[in-house]
């Protein structure tokens, strides 16, 4: 396989000034990242939401997301010149 999968959890307490009747948030995501060559690589991943904080009147969300990353693989370094 070429990639990697990982599992998130998260729990966050709300500010009871800012947010008066909140019940505490869950999270919890499932991504994989798959490395399409050496230089990019895509990732899906989808996660759950345990009473929202910033929604709260929704008891649950799901949210899905797609990101890409890009680099350059360098296989040697040489000192600079120092002048």
């Amino acid at each position: 396989m070429r990639g990697i999968i990982g599992v998130g959890f998260n729990w966050g307490k709300p500010n009871p000034i800012s947010f008066a009747d909140a019940d505490d948030q869950y999270t919890t995501e499932l991504f994989w990242r798959y490395q399409l060559t050496r230089e990019l690589a895509l990732t899906p991943s989808i996660q759950y939401i345990k009473d929202p904080a910033l929604n709260p009147t929704e008891s649950d969300l799901w949210a899905f997301g797609l990101a890409g990353t890009s680099g350059v693989v360098t296989r040697s370094f040489r000192p600079l010149p120092c002048n």
